[in-house]
C-alpha cells in the first residue's frame, strides 16, 4: 500500500494522505479511523505499538481532516461551497438512525446538525473572502485609475497632483484594517486542534513531526506551541530575580508591562512583539527557532505566540494549559466547544489532574501561616467587621487541625509533609 493510499475499508477510505514516507497498513489504518473519528465528531481512544510512527500517522489524519473541514470536503472530494447543505441533506435522506447501528438516533442526529452548521459557517466564509477578494480588487484598480492621470498638455488636467491623487484614492478603497479583522474572526471561530502533551519535549518533538508534512508552511494551517513564560522569558535581570520561581516571575513581568505599549522590559514591547508576529505568520517557526528570532529582534516569545493562538490552526500545549480552565482563558481557548482535543500518552492524565488541583504543605509553613493570622487577629481585633473575625477564626481553627494532624503523621511515619 502505497503512501498517501487510503484503502479499503474504515471511515476515511477515499481520502489521500499527505504521508512524508511509505506508509504501512497499521499506520494508514490510523489515519483513516482518526479522520472518520473527528469526521463523525466522536471521542476515540487509539493505541499503537512503540516505533510505528504514531505522532506521523497523527498528524497526517488530524491536519488531513482540518484541511478538508475548513475547505468544505468531504472524504477529499471538494464541494462548492454553495452545495453543502444539498449534500448534507442528500446525505441525511440517506442515511436513517438505523442504518447505522450500534449509535443512538440523538448520537446521529447531534452528528447530522453539526454537519449542516459546519456546511452553513463554510459557505458563509466562502462569501466574506469572496468579497473581500472583490473590494482589493476594486482597491487595485481603484489606484491603477489614480496613476493614469490627464496630461496637463491637453488643456484638461485637474491639477491635482499624482502623489496627492493616488494617495486619496488609496484611501478612498483601504480596507486593509477591515480584512484584517474579519479573518481575525473567521480564525477565531474556525475550529482548532489542541494537541496536549506533557512536556515540553514532547511538545516540540510533535512540531518536528509537523514540519516533516506538506502541512509546514501551509498559510492556511498556523501552528503555534506554547510553554511557560519561565521557559520563554529572555531578560536576564527578571530570570535571575526570580530565582526559578514562576510566580515571582509572572509578577515581575507584569510589573515591567510586559507586552504592552508602555511596557518597560527590555524584551516585551508591543510593537516588537508585532513585528514578531508579522515575521511568524509569514514563515512558520518551532519554539526554539522562534526564541533565537525573538532574542535577535527582542521581542517576547511568551507574548508572541500568546497573541497568535486565536488565529492558530493548530496549537501545542502542555498538561497544565489544557486541564486550567483559568489557564485556558488567559489563552482565549475557555471554551471549547467546537474543537478537536488531541492528549497525547492518555495514561498520563489522572497524574496531570491530581497535580494540578493539588497543594504540597509543610508542618513547618503550617505553623508559620497559623502564627501569622493568630498574630494578625490578635492585632486588629478591635477594628476588624464581625464577619471578617469569624473567618479569620475558622481559618485559624482550620490550620491549627492540619498542623496537628500532619504532625501526628510525622511522628508515626517519620515524615513532615503530605
Amino acid at each position: 500500500m502505497g503512501a498517501g493510499d487510503g484503502g479499503a475499508g474504515g471511515g476515511g477510505d477515499t481520502v489521500a494522505f499527505p504521508f512524508p514516507y511509505q506508509a504501512y497498513d497499521i499506520q494508514t489504518a490510523f489515519m483513516r479511523h482518526l479522520y472518520a473519528c473527528l469526521r463523525d465528531g466522536q471521542v476515540g481512544i487509539f493505541e499503537s505499538p512503540t516505533g510505528t510512527g504514531k505522532t506521523q500517522s497523527l498528524v497526517n489524519g488530524a491536519l488531513q481532516w482540518l484541511r478538508d473541514h475548513r475547505a468544505g470536503t468531504v472524504n477529499g472530494r471538494m464541494l462548492p461551497a454553495a452545495a453543502a447543505p444539498q449534500v448534507e441533506a442528500a446525505a441525511e435522506a440517506a442515511a436513517p438512525p438505523d442504518a447505522r447501528p450500534g449509535l443512538p438516533a440523538w448520537v446521529v442526529d447531534a452528528a447530522r446538525k453539526r454537519a449542516r452548521d459546519d456546511a452553513d459557517a463554510a459557505e458563509a466564509r466562502g462569501r466574506k473572502r469572496r468579497a473581500r477578494a472583490d473590494r482589493r480588487a476594486h482597491l487595485a484598480v481603484g489606484t491603477a485609475d489614480a496613476l493614469l492621470l490627464e496630461d496637463p498638455a491637453d488643456g484638461a488636467g485637474s491639477g491635482v497632483p499624482a502623489a496627492a491623487a493616488i494617495a486619496a484614492a488609496l484611501a478612498d478603497g483601504d480596507t486593509s484594517s477591515e480584512d484584517e479583522e474579519e479573518e481575525e474572526e473567521e480564525a477565531v471561530a474556525a475550529p482548532k486542534i489542541l494537541f496536549a502533551s506533557r512536556t515540553h519535549t514532547q511538545l516540540t518533538q510533535f512540531v518536528g513531526e509537523v514540519k516533516k508534512t506538506k502541512f509546514w508552511g501551509d498559510p492556511d494551517l498556523k501552528i503555534v506551541q506554547l510553554s511557560a513564560r519561565q521557559n520563554l522569558c529572555l531578560n536576564p535581570q527578571v530570570l535571575a530575580s526570580s530565582n526559578g520561581c514562576a510566580d515571582k516571575l509572572n509578577d515581575l513581568c507584569a510589573k515591567l508591562g510586559g507586552g504592552t505599549r508602555a511596557s518597560q522590559c527590555a524584551c516585551g514591547s508591543a510593537d516588537a512583539v508585532r513585528k514578531m508576529r508579522q515575521r511568524l505568520r509569514a514563515r512558520p517557526m518551532d519554539i526554539e527557532e522562534l526564541k533565537g528570532e525573538c532574542a535577535a529582534h527582542r521581542a517576547c516569545p511568551y507574548f508572541v505566540t500568546k497573541q497568535e493562538v486565536p488565529g492558530a490552526s493548530v496549537v501545542a500545549l502542555p498538561y497544565s494549559a489544557l486541564l486550567s480552565r483559568a489557564a485556558r482563558a488567559a489563552y482565549g481557548l475557555d471554551d471549547l466547544d467546537g474543537h478537536v482535543v488531541i492528549v497525547d500518552e492518555g495514561h498520563n492524565v489522572i497524574n496531570a489532574v491530581n497535580d494540578a488541583h493539588s497543594v504540597g504543605l509543610t508542618l513547618a509553613s503550617l505553623t508559620v501561616t497559623a502564627s501569622a493570622v493568630g498574630a494578625y487577629l490578635a492585632k486588629y481585633r478591635n477594628r476588624l467587621h464581625v464577619k471578617n473575625k469569624v473567618r479569620l477564626r475558622q481559618l485559624l481553627a482550620v490550620l491549627n487541625k492540619l498542623a496537628a494532624w500532619l504532625a501526628a503523621e510525622g511522628q508515626g511515619e517519620g515524615k513532615g509533609a503530605a
